[in-house]
Protein backbone atom coordinates (compact mmCIF):
# COMPACT_ATOMS: atom_id res chain seq x y z
CA UNK A 1 0.00 0.00 0.00
CA UNK A 2 1.47 3.46 -0.71
CA UNK A 3 1.83 5.78 2.34
CA UNK A 4 0.10 9.19 2.83
CA UNK A 5 2.70 10.81 5.25
CA UNK A 6 1.62 14.22 6.72
CA UNK A 7 5.17 15.08 7.04
CA UNK A 8 6.05 15.38 3.44
CA UNK A 9 3.31 18.09 3.63
CA UNK A 10 3.90 20.95 0.97
CA UNK A 11 4.88 24.55 2.29
CA UNK A 12 3.85 28.01 0.89
CA UNK A 13 6.40 29.96 -0.78
CA UNK A 14 4.96 33.16 0.67
CA UNK A 15 5.52 33.32 4.74
CA UNK A 16 3.20 35.28 6.61
CA UNK A 17 4.34 39.37 7.44
CA UNK A 18 4.23 41.32 10.21
CA UNK A 19 2.22 44.53 9.00
CA UNK A 20 1.16 47.86 10.70
CA UNK A 21 -2.18 49.10 11.74
CA UNK A 22 -3.58 50.45 8.47
CA UNK A 23 -6.63 50.80 6.53
CA UNK A 24 -6.22 47.55 5.45
CA UNK A 25 -5.94 45.59 8.53
CA UNK A 26 -9.18 47.37 9.30
CA UNK A 27 -11.09 45.98 6.34
CA UNK A 28 -9.82 42.42 7.09
CA UNK A 29 -10.91 43.13 10.75
CA UNK A 30 -14.31 43.86 9.03
CA UNK A 31 -14.79 41.45 6.77
CA UNK A 32 -13.44 38.28 9.53
CA UNK A 33 -16.49 39.17 11.93
CA UNK A 34 -19.09 40.07 9.37
CA UNK A 35 -21.74 38.07 10.34
CA UNK A 36 -22.94 34.87 9.31
CA UNK A 37 -26.10 33.48 8.29
CA UNK A 38 -25.42 30.64 10.50
CA UNK A 39 -27.51 28.52 12.44
CA UNK A 40 -26.39 26.02 15.01
CA UNK A 41 -29.41 26.31 17.63
CA UNK A 42 -32.82 24.66 15.80
CA UNK A 43 -35.78 26.92 15.96
CA UNK A 44 -38.79 25.39 17.84
CA UNK A 45 -40.11 21.76 16.04
CA UNK A 46 -36.57 22.04 13.87
CA UNK A 47 -33.72 20.62 13.20
CA UNK A 48 -29.99 21.95 12.10
CA UNK A 49 -29.84 22.01 8.34
CA UNK A 50 -33.59 22.13 7.31
CA UNK A 51 -34.00 18.80 9.52
CA UNK A 52 -31.07 16.67 8.77
CA UNK A 53 -28.79 16.30 11.98
CA UNK A 54 -25.33 16.57 11.15
CA UNK A 55 -23.64 17.18 14.10
CA UNK A 56 -24.12 16.19 17.80
CA UNK A 57 -24.40 17.95 20.90
CA UNK A 58 -20.74 19.17 20.91
CA UNK A 59 -21.17 20.63 17.85
CA UNK A 60 -23.60 23.26 18.97
CA UNK A 61 -22.28 23.92 21.87
CA UNK A 62 -19.07 25.25 20.20
CA UNK A 63 -20.63 26.87 17.51
CA UNK A 64 -20.75 30.66 18.71
CA UNK A 65 -16.87 30.19 19.52
CA UNK A 66 -16.31 29.06 15.96
CA UNK A 67 -17.83 31.79 14.70
CA UNK A 68 -15.66 34.28 16.39
CA UNK A 69 -12.65 32.11 16.36
CA UNK A 70 -12.40 29.38 13.77
CA UNK A 71 -14.29 31.20 10.58
CA UNK A 72 -12.69 34.64 11.56
CA UNK A 73 -9.18 33.20 11.50
CA UNK A 74 -9.60 31.76 8.69
CA UNK A 75 -11.20 34.45 6.41
CA UNK A 76 -8.03 36.65 7.54
CA UNK A 77 -5.66 34.14 6.85
CA UNK A 78 -7.04 33.40 3.55
CA UNK A 79 -7.53 37.27 2.70
CA UNK A 80 -3.42 37.03 3.74
CA UNK A 81 -2.33 34.19 1.87
CA UNK A 82 -5.03 33.66 -1.00
CA UNK A 83 -5.15 29.82 0.38
CA UNK A 84 -6.50 28.05 3.32
CA UNK A 85 -3.64 25.47 3.30
CA UNK A 86 -2.56 26.13 7.43
CA UNK A 87 0.36 24.44 8.73
CA UNK A 88 -0.27 22.17 11.68
CA UNK A 89 1.91 24.37 14.56
CA UNK A 90 0.29 28.20 12.88
CA UNK A 91 -0.93 30.12 15.95
CA UNK A 92 -2.32 33.48 15.01
CA UNK A 93 -0.13 36.03 16.13
CA UNK A 94 -0.70 38.13 19.36
CA UNK A 95 -0.95 41.77 18.83
CA UNK A 96 -0.94 41.34 15.48
CA UNK A 97 -3.87 44.08 14.20
CA UNK A 98 -4.12 42.48 10.96
CA UNK A 99 -6.28 39.82 12.81
CA UNK A 100 -9.30 40.16 14.69
CA UNK A 101 -8.17 40.69 18.54
CA UNK A 102 -10.66 37.61 19.18
CA UNK A 103 -8.54 35.17 17.08
CA UNK A 104 -4.55 36.05 18.89
CA UNK A 105 -2.95 33.26 19.91
CA UNK A 106 -5.62 31.05 18.51
CA UNK A 107 -4.03 27.75 17.05
CA UNK A 108 -5.39 27.41 13.93
CA UNK A 109 -3.35 24.99 12.87
CA UNK A 110 -4.53 22.69 15.18
CA UNK A 111 -8.05 24.04 14.92
CA UNK A 112 -7.98 23.25 11.07
CA UNK A 113 -7.05 19.41 11.94
CA UNK A 114 -10.24 19.23 13.91
CA UNK A 115 -12.45 20.55 11.11
CA UNK A 116 -11.13 17.77 8.95
CA UNK A 117 -11.65 15.31 11.38
CA UNK A 118 -15.15 17.17 12.67
CA UNK A 119 -16.52 16.94 8.88
CA UNK A 120 -15.40 13.23 7.90
CA UNK A 121 -16.88 12.20 11.20
CA UNK A 122 -19.87 14.30 9.57
CA UNK A 123 -20.25 16.41 13.10
CA UNK A 124 -20.40 19.57 11.60
CA UNK A 125 -23.67 21.04 10.25
CA UNK A 126 -24.66 21.65 7.63
CA UNK A 127 -24.69 25.37 7.69
CA UNK A 128 -21.00 25.16 8.96
CA UNK A 129 -20.25 22.98 6.16
CA UNK A 130 -21.58 25.70 3.57
CA UNK A 131 -19.70 28.49 5.42
CA UNK A 132 -16.18 26.58 5.35
CA UNK A 133 -17.25 25.40 1.41
CA UNK A 134 -17.67 29.47 0.37
CA UNK A 135 -14.17 29.90 1.79
CA UNK A 136 -12.96 27.20 -0.24
CA UNK A 137 -11.84 25.12 3.07
CA UNK A 138 -9.37 22.08 2.45
CA UNK A 139 -11.21 19.17 3.80
CA UNK A 140 -8.92 16.64 2.64
CA UNK A 141 -5.66 18.05 2.43
CA UNK A 142 -4.03 15.15 -0.05
CA UNK A 143 -6.96 15.30 -2.61
CA UNK A 144 -6.74 19.44 -2.40
CA UNK A 145 -2.64 18.97 -3.04
CA UNK A 146 -3.02 16.23 -5.88
CA UNK A 147 -5.83 18.53 -7.45
CA UNK A 148 -4.51 22.01 -7.47
CA UNK A 149 -0.74 21.86 -6.93
CA UNK A 150 0.64 18.29 -8.67
CA UNK A 151 -1.56 17.67 -11.09
CA UNK A 152 -1.72 21.05 -11.82
CA UNK A 153 1.99 21.31 -11.55
CA UNK A 154 2.05 18.17 -13.71
CA UNK A 155 -0.21 19.16 -16.48
CA UNK A 156 2.16 22.69 -16.81
CA UNK A 157 5.33 20.72 -17.08
CA UNK A 158 4.09 18.55 -20.05
CA UNK A 159 2.76 21.46 -21.81
CA UNK A 160 5.96 22.85 -21.78
CA UNK A 161 8.23 19.67 -22.05
CA UNK A 162 6.20 17.25 -24.35
CA UNK A 163 6.52 14.63 -21.69
CA UNK A 164 6.27 14.26 -17.98
CA UNK A 165 9.93 12.87 -17.07
CA UNK A 166 10.42 14.93 -14.39
CA UNK A 167 13.51 15.13 -12.90
CA UNK A 168 13.89 14.92 -8.98
CA UNK A 169 15.53 18.27 -8.67
CA UNK A 170 12.93 19.85 -10.33
CA UNK A 171 10.99 23.25 -8.49
CA UNK A 172 8.39 25.22 -9.92
CA UNK A 173 9.50 28.38 -11.14
CA UNK A 174 8.60 31.34 -8.57
CA UNK A 175 6.76 34.16 -10.44
CA UNK A 176 6.28 32.74 -13.61
CA UNK A 177 2.87 33.57 -14.67
CA UNK A 178 2.33 30.30 -16.96
CA UNK A 179 2.53 28.36 -13.92
CA UNK A 180 -0.93 27.83 -11.11
CA UNK A 181 -0.19 30.34 -8.06
CA UNK A 182 -0.68 27.59 -5.84
CA UNK A 183 2.47 25.15 -7.25
CA UNK A 184 4.89 28.61 -6.94
CA UNK A 185 8.09 26.39 -5.04
CA UNK A 186 6.44 23.32 -5.00
CA UNK A 187 9.45 20.56 -5.70
CA UNK A 188 7.53 18.57 -8.22
CA UNK A 189 10.68 16.85 -9.12
CA UNK A 190 10.96 15.37 -5.16
CA UNK A 191 6.74 14.31 -5.09
CA UNK A 192 7.20 12.63 -8.87
CA UNK A 193 9.78 10.30 -7.57
CA UNK A 194 8.19 9.88 -3.82
CA UNK A 195 4.76 8.28 -6.44
CA UNK A 196 6.94 6.33 -8.47
CA UNK A 197 8.45 4.46 -5.12
CA UNK A 198 4.78 3.90 -4.46
CA UNK A 199 5.18 5.98 -1.25
CA UNK A 200 2.39 7.89 -1.64
CA UNK A 201 -0.81 9.52 -3.52
CA UNK A 202 -2.07 5.96 -4.48
CA UNK A 203 -6.02 6.58 -4.00
CA UNK A 204 -5.30 10.23 -5.98
CA UNK A 205 -2.72 8.01 -8.87
CA UNK A 206 -5.46 5.38 -9.37
CA UNK A 207 -8.13 8.05 -9.77
CA UNK A 208 -6.14 10.37 -12.12
CA UNK A 209 -4.92 7.13 -14.25
CA UNK A 210 -6.75 8.00 -17.30
CA UNK A 211 -5.10 11.41 -17.79
CA UNK A 212 -2.13 10.24 -16.31
CA UNK A 213 -1.48 7.86 -18.73
CA UNK A 214 -2.20 10.03 -21.50
CA UNK A 215 0.48 12.58 -20.51
CA UNK A 216 2.67 9.47 -20.28
CA UNK A 217 3.50 9.74 -16.70
CA UNK A 218 5.43 7.10 -15.03
CA UNK A 219 4.20 6.33 -11.52
CA UNK A 220 4.82 2.41 -11.63
CA UNK A 221 8.31 2.03 -12.27
CA UNK A 222 11.24 3.64 -12.83
CA UNK A 223 12.20 5.72 -15.34
CA UNK A 224 15.23 3.88 -16.41
CA UNK A 225 13.11 0.60 -16.39
CA UNK A 226 9.97 2.11 -18.11
CA UNK A 227 12.84 3.40 -20.78
CA UNK A 228 14.79 -0.20 -20.99
CA UNK A 229 11.55 -1.98 -21.20
CA UNK A 230 9.54 -0.12 -23.71
CA UNK A 231 12.53 1.70 -25.60
CA UNK A 232 15.57 0.15 -25.43
CA UNK A 233 15.45 -3.39 -25.46
CA UNK A 234 12.43 -3.48 -28.10
CA UNK A 235 14.71 -1.21 -30.38
CA UNK A 236 17.29 -3.37 -30.10
CA UNK A 237 15.22 -6.47 -31.16
CA UNK A 238 14.12 -4.76 -34.16
CA UNK A 239 17.45 -3.32 -34.77
CA UNK A 240 18.40 -7.21 -35.15
CA UNK A 241 15.28 -8.01 -37.35
CA UNK A 242 16.11 -5.30 -39.57
CA UNK A 243 20.17 -5.50 -39.86
CA UNK A 244 21.11 -8.99 -38.77
CA UNK A 245 23.26 -7.64 -36.12
CA UNK A 246 23.09 -4.96 -33.14
CA UNK A 247 26.28 -3.19 -34.36
CA UNK A 248 24.53 0.08 -33.58
CA UNK A 249 26.45 2.52 -34.65
CA UNK A 250 27.28 5.49 -32.28
CA UNK A 251 25.48 8.36 -34.79
CA UNK A 252 22.26 6.03 -34.92
CA UNK A 253 18.75 7.45 -34.04
CA UNK A 254 15.67 5.08 -34.23
CA UNK A 255 13.20 6.00 -37.26
CA UNK A 256 9.76 7.46 -36.76
CA UNK A 257 8.18 4.58 -38.45
CA UNK A 258 7.22 1.01 -38.08
CA UNK A 259 8.27 -1.47 -36.88
CA UNK A 260 9.98 0.76 -34.69
CA UNK A 261 8.68 1.30 -31.31
CA UNK A 262 6.71 4.08 -31.15
CA UNK A 263 7.66 5.31 -28.13
CA UNK A 264 11.39 4.86 -29.28
CA UNK A 265 10.72 7.35 -32.35
CA UNK A 266 13.38 9.99 -32.29
CA UNK A 267 15.55 8.34 -29.66
CA UNK A 268 19.52 8.12 -29.84
CA UNK A 269 20.24 4.44 -29.49
CA UNK A 270 23.45 4.69 -30.51
CA UNK A 271 24.69 7.22 -27.87
CA UNK A 272 22.18 5.07 -25.46
CA UNK A 273 24.48 1.88 -26.19
CA UNK A 274 27.92 3.71 -26.10
CA UNK A 275 26.83 4.37 -22.09
CA UNK A 276 25.35 0.69 -21.45
CA UNK A 277 28.53 -0.85 -22.60
CA UNK A 278 30.98 2.06 -20.03
CA UNK A 279 28.33 0.81 -17.59
CA UNK A 280 27.01 4.32 -16.71
CA UNK A 281 23.28 3.37 -17.24
CA UNK A 282 20.63 0.70 -17.10
CA UNK A 283 23.19 -1.28 -14.69
CA UNK A 284 20.16 -3.24 -13.05
CA UNK A 285 18.53 -3.88 -16.32
CA UNK A 286 21.41 -5.55 -18.02
CA UNK A 287 22.29 -7.37 -15.57
CA UNK A 288 19.01 -9.37 -15.11
CA UNK A 289 18.39 -9.55 -18.90
CA UNK A 290 22.00 -10.49 -20.28
CA UNK A 291 20.94 -13.46 -21.69
CA UNK A 292 18.12 -11.77 -23.61
CA UNK A 293 20.91 -9.20 -25.15
CA UNK A 294 23.26 -11.91 -25.81
CA UNK A 295 20.05 -13.76 -28.08
CA UNK A 296 20.29 -10.10 -30.38
CA UNK A 297 23.91 -10.17 -30.54
CA UNK A 298 24.00 -6.84 -28.93
CA UNK A 299 27.69 -5.75 -28.89
CA UNK A 300 29.87 -5.61 -25.55
CA UNK A 301 32.89 -4.85 -27.32
CA UNK A 302 31.98 -2.31 -30.86
CA UNK A 303 35.61 -2.77 -32.03
CA UNK A 304 35.74 -6.54 -31.86
CA UNK A 305 32.31 -6.90 -33.56
CA UNK A 306 33.16 -4.90 -36.13
CA UNK A 307 36.16 -6.60 -36.92
CA UNK A 308 34.86 -9.42 -36.88
CA UNK A 309 31.56 -9.17 -38.45
CA UNK A 310 32.47 -6.22 -41.18
CA UNK A 311 36.26 -5.26 -41.48
CA UNK A 312 38.14 -9.05 -41.76
CA UNK A 313 35.38 -10.66 -43.40
CA UNK A 314 35.34 -8.35 -45.99
CA UNK A 315 39.27 -8.51 -46.17
CA UNK A 316 39.26 -12.09 -46.86
CA UNK A 317 36.45 -11.45 -49.69
CA UNK A 318 39.08 -8.71 -50.88
CA UNK A 319 41.47 -11.44 -51.13
CA UNK A 320 39.35 -13.76 -53.02
CA UNK A 321 38.09 -11.73 -55.44
CA UNK A 322 41.68 -9.30 -56.77
CA UNK A 323 43.74 -12.09 -55.69
CA UNK A 324 46.41 -10.00 -53.71
CA UNK A 325 46.30 -7.98 -50.52
CA UNK A 326 46.90 -4.40 -51.51
CA UNK A 327 43.53 -2.66 -50.64
CA UNK A 328 43.94 1.09 -52.45
CA UNK A 329 42.93 3.69 -49.82
CA UNK A 330 39.52 4.80 -51.15
CA UNK A 331 38.19 1.30 -51.81
CA UNK A 332 34.60 1.05 -50.81
CA UNK A 333 33.14 -2.37 -50.17
CA UNK A 334 30.66 -2.79 -52.93
CA UNK A 335 26.86 -3.54 -52.26
CA UNK A 336 26.42 -6.56 -53.90
CA UNK A 337 27.42 -10.71 -53.57
CA UNK A 338 30.06 -11.74 -53.32
CA UNK A 339 30.63 -9.49 -50.64
CA UNK A 340 29.49 -9.92 -47.18
CA UNK A 341 26.26 -8.10 -46.93
CA UNK A 342 27.36 -6.60 -43.34
CA UNK A 343 30.47 -4.79 -45.12
CA UNK A 344 28.44 -3.13 -47.67
CA UNK A 345 29.33 0.44 -48.55
CA UNK A 346 32.36 0.03 -45.71
CA UNK A 347 35.21 2.21 -46.17
CA UNK A 348 38.14 -0.53 -46.18
CA UNK A 349 41.01 1.04 -47.26
CA UNK A 350 40.22 4.02 -44.96
CA UNK A 351 39.95 1.25 -42.34
CA UNK A 352 43.20 -0.56 -42.74
CA UNK A 353 45.55 3.06 -43.44
CA UNK A 354 43.74 4.20 -39.87
CA UNK A 355 44.75 1.06 -38.21
CA UNK A 356 48.47 1.22 -39.88
CA UNK A 357 49.24 4.79 -39.06
CA UNK A 358 46.69 5.73 -35.91
CA UNK A 359 46.87 2.53 -34.41
CA UNK A 360 42.98 1.75 -34.95
CA UNK A 361 41.64 -1.25 -33.86
CA UNK A 362 44.74 -2.75 -32.44
CA UNK A 363 43.88 -5.29 -30.33
CA UNK A 364 42.09 -7.11 -33.27
CA UNK A 365 45.27 -6.44 -35.29
CA UNK A 366 47.68 -8.11 -33.12
CA UNK A 367 45.18 -11.04 -32.44
CA UNK A 368 44.81 -11.83 -36.06
CA UNK A 369 48.43 -10.12 -37.13
CA UNK A 370 49.15 -13.55 -38.87
CA UNK A 371 46.25 -14.22 -40.46
CA UNK A 372 46.62 -10.54 -42.06
CA UNK A 373 49.75 -11.39 -43.25
CA UNK A 374 48.93 -14.72 -44.67
CA UNK A 375 46.37 -13.16 -46.92
CA UNK A 376 49.50 -10.89 -48.05
CA UNK A 377 48.18 -7.23 -46.22
CA UNK A 378 50.27 -4.86 -45.77
CA UNK A 379 51.20 -5.09 -41.72
CA UNK A 380 53.57 -2.65 -40.77
CA UNK A 381 52.94 -0.46 -38.79
CA UNK A 382 53.66 3.54 -38.64
CA UNK A 383 56.45 5.01 -36.67
CA UNK A 384 53.37 7.14 -34.44
CA UNK A 385 51.46 3.65 -34.20
CA UNK A 386 54.46 2.17 -32.98
CA UNK A 387 55.33 4.63 -30.18
CA UNK A 388 51.31 4.66 -29.46
CA UNK A 389 50.00 1.04 -29.16
CA UNK A 390 53.69 -1.16 -28.92
CA UNK A 391 56.54 0.68 -27.09
CA UNK A 392 54.28 0.88 -23.83
CA UNK A 393 54.07 -3.29 -24.30
CA UNK A 394 57.48 -3.80 -24.67
CA UNK A 395 58.54 -1.58 -21.61
CA UNK A 396 56.15 -3.92 -19.42
CA UNK A 397 57.99 -6.72 -20.87
CA UNK A 398 61.36 -5.79 -20.37
CA UNK A 399 60.08 -4.85 -16.73
CA UNK A 400 59.45 -8.38 -16.76
CA UNK A 401 62.13 -10.15 -18.31
CA UNK A 402 64.66 -8.32 -19.03
CA UNK A 403 65.77 -5.96 -22.36
CA UNK A 404 66.63 -9.50 -24.42
CA UNK A 405 64.55 -9.62 -27.73
CA UNK A 406 60.98 -10.97 -27.37
CA UNK A 407 60.11 -14.42 -28.82
CA UNK A 408 58.52 -14.26 -31.84
CA UNK A 409 55.69 -16.53 -30.35
CA UNK A 410 55.10 -14.45 -27.31
CA UNK A 411 51.51 -13.66 -26.84
CA UNK A 412 50.39 -11.03 -24.02
CA UNK A 413 48.89 -12.60 -21.15
CA UNK A 414 46.15 -11.69 -19.22
CA UNK A 415 47.32 -11.54 -15.86
CA UNK A 416 48.97 -8.39 -14.23
CA UNK A 417 50.70 -6.50 -15.05
CA UNK A 418 49.32 -6.57 -18.59
CA UNK A 419 46.00 -4.57 -19.23
CA UNK A 420 43.38 -7.24 -20.03
CA UNK A 421 42.43 -5.60 -22.89
CA UNK A 422 45.28 -6.65 -24.55
CA UNK A 423 45.35 -9.81 -23.64
CA UNK A 424 45.91 -12.15 -26.71
CA UNK A 425 47.60 -9.83 -28.85
CA UNK A 426 50.51 -11.24 -30.37
CA UNK A 427 53.63 -9.08 -29.00
CA UNK A 428 56.56 -11.43 -30.49
CA UNK A 429 54.91 -11.32 -34.17
CA UNK A 430 54.62 -7.62 -34.20
CA UNK A 431 58.02 -7.29 -33.65
CA UNK A 432 59.32 -9.62 -36.18
CA UNK A 433 57.06 -7.87 -38.75
CA UNK A 434 57.99 -4.44 -38.06
CA UNK A 435 61.91 -5.46 -37.32
CA UNK A 436 62.27 -1.96 -39.27
CA UNK A 437 61.09 -0.27 -36.40
CA UNK A 438 63.13 -1.97 -33.59
CA UNK A 439 66.33 -0.20 -33.86
CA UNK A 440 64.69 2.96 -33.37
CA UNK A 441 63.25 1.85 -29.83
Amino acid sequence: MLRLSARRGWRPAWPLQEAPVSVFSEEIQRFALAPRRFSSTPSEGQTPSNGVVRNGPKAEVRASAWEKKILAALRTYKQLNGDLLVLRRFAVPSGDARWPSVTWGFNLGKAVIDLRTKSKDKRLSTEMEEELEKLDFVFDFYQFKWDRIILSALREFYRVHGHTDVHESFIVPIGNEAWPKLTWGYRLGHTVVTIRHQEAYSTQVAMSKEELDRMGFCYDMSIPERDWTEKILPSFQVYRQEFGDCIIPFLFIVPSLPPWPEKAWGMKLGTAVSKIRAGFTYGDQVARDREVLNSVGFTWNRHAAVWNEIIFPALETYVDVYENGKVPYGFVVPSEDPWPRKSWGKKLGNTLSAMRHKGSYFVQYGRDIEKLDELGLNVQLSRQSWKKRVVPLLKTYAELHGEGEVPADFVVPSDTPWEKKVAGVRLGLIVALNSQLMSRN
